[in-house]
């Protein structure tokens, strides 16, 4: 794996890096017909608006590594919810880990999410939790970065895809 760039300027994301953050995800997107076959990506719309009420919640954590001003990874979470929207005691849901595809292999990501492995710790967190396409090759980048299958797997219809939740334990808490 080659060095993060030290030219790389890393920031929380704000509501008008939204933009450069849906067509970052349109481009990852694209490569999904790699491997998931007949599927549907969010619309652009769709995207937006997912982030324009991410970035508006209190419970939210999003940071992005720009290179100049293009944005070339993001890694974003939030407090876990049930499908009631009741919290989850102790645990945080990472909703966004993208890189442009030009740029994966360098470290961006496994660099954004130490970051938010470590916001999450600091604010009291003790598990992580995403959901990630079940046939997805970033699976392979998650369980070396530690997370492993948590048994959780479900069909998401506004996607075609089959999803499966991952975990990961963010060490001891203080109380």
């Amino acid at each position: 794996m080659n060095p993060v760039p030290v030219e790389l300027e890393t920031r929380d994301l704000k509501p008008a890096d939204i933009p450069e953050v849906v067509a970052l995800v349109s481009r990852c997107d694209e490569t999904y017909a790699e491997w998931a076959g007949a599927w549907t990506p969010p619309s652009e719309s769709e995207e937006t608006d997912r982030w324009e009420l991410l970035l508006a919640r209190p419970d939210s954590w999003a940071r992005g590594a720009f290179e100049g001003s293009a944005l070339i990874s993001t890694v974003a979470w939030r407090r876990a919810e049930e499908e009631s929207g009741a919290p989850v005691p102790g645990v945080a849901h990472v909703v966004s880990v993208f890189t442009d595809p030009a740029r994966w292999g360098e470290g961006l990501a496994a660099r954004l999410l130490d970051d938010a492995e470590e916001a999450m710790q600091a604010q009291g967190y003790r598990i992580a939790r995403l959901w990630t396409p079940r046939d997805a090759p970033a699976r392979e980048f998650y369980v070396r970065r530690g997370w492993t299958l948590d048994g959780r797997a479900k069909w998401e219809p506004k996607f075609s895809l089959h999803l499966v939740g991952y975990e990961k334990s963010l060490g001891r808490v203080n109380p």
